[in-house]
């Protein structure tokens, strides 16, 4: 009855995947054939060698458009879908090209916002993709922004990532106590 509508709105399970959210494998995906194949296979180098000496996970996606989805919601389900990073650290990242608005957006995971801030991604891709997409461009753009990245991972990375959330739901600022005194307070209530 009621009571499970309000538990399940509080603790969802699985969410269903969006239609159009593509399943991507490591490393580069280039569903808009925008990277010629010297280029492609040069930035998915980069990328198992970054997986292989610091266990970080960039995955690459280009595409034409994002299916009437926002850029960051397709980027976003994109790198939950798909799982980025490894087993037990959420040290993925997502780089999307979206060509036919030449636009892009970097998903990064919680272990490593610290190191790759909103700041710095985007100060990274003004310096490393931008100049390049605004030309079509997309092989130099996508290596050079893929490369500086994994730089900077090997770098600054020490495997450590962020601290453990306080917040039991990562996404929803609440803690412990604060859930325990919402279901106490909403169950009666469902109850009646």
């Amino acid at each position: 009855g009621a009571g499970y509508l309000t538990i399940s709105a509080l603790f969802p399970g699985q969410p269903e995947r969006d239609p159009g959210i593509p399943t991507i494998h490591p490393y580069v995906n280039d569903r808009a054939d925008a990277l010629t194949q010297y280029y492609e296979d040069w930035t998915d180098d980069v990328c198992w060698e970054l997986d292989q000496n610091n266990s970080c996970e960039v995955a690459v996606l280009i595409v034409n458009n994002t299916e009437n989805y926002s850029i960051e919601y397709y980027a976003l389900r994109t790198f939950q879908y798909n799982g980025l990073g490894n087993e037990g650290k959420d040290n993925g990242v997502l780089i999307l090209v979206v060509t036919d608005v030449r636009s892009w957006r970097i998903e990064v995971g919680y272990d490593l916002e610290g190191i790759l801030t909103d700041t710095r991604v985007s100060d990274l891709a003004a310096e490393y993709l931008e100049p390049y997409v605004a030309e079509e461009n997309y092989d130099e753009g996508v290596l050079y922004l893929t490369a500086e990245i994994a730089w900077i991972l090997v770098t600054e990375y020490d495997g450590e990532g962020a601290p453990p959330s306080d917040y039991p739901i990562s996404f929803i600022p609440l803690t412990w106590i604060h859930w325990i005194i919402i279901t106490a307070i909403i169950i009666p209530l469902a109850i009646v």
